[in-house]
């Protein structure tokens, strides 16, 4: 169902996500944030489009996909990259959520990935 956006996207901005999650200062979690955002400006509108639309069936907006591109391309904007890196807490779970729902589902295997319970709460982090 992606056409423009990549699996390694989505790890990326995922794991930029939670480091701005986990910050523990002021400072680190502004570059995290600011690193998270540019990450997300640096896509292209088309797959901008598409994260923003998997972070909101993710969450569990009443859209589907289809639905939610059509409404992420009629409200695009210039504050699309400030508005889907706010989500920085949740983004990482959404994104996995959207997933699964898209048919992409597949739990993250990364070494040293956190867990997540059923609310999406951080429950382990290996290491």
């Amino acid at each position: 169902m992606l056409n423009h956006l990549t699996l390694s996207q989505i790890e990326r901005i995922s794991a930029l996500a939670e480091r701005t999650a986990e910050a523990r200062s002021y400072e680190d979690r502004r570059v995290a944030y600011l690193d998270l955002r540019s990450a997300i400006e640096g896509l292209t509108f088309e797959a901008r489009i598409e994260l923003k639309a998997l972070m909101w069936v993710g969450r569990g907006d009443d859209l589907t996909f289809r639905g939610a591109l059509e409404h992420g391309r009629r409200h695009a904007d210039q504050g699309d990259a400030g508005y889907i890196a706010a989500k920085a807490l949740a983004l990482p779970i959404y994104l996995r959520d959207g997933q699964r729902q898209i048919g992409m589902g597949r739990e993250d295997s990364r070494s040293g990935a956190p867990q997540h319970d059923q609310a999406g709460m951080m429950i382990e982090w290996p290491g």
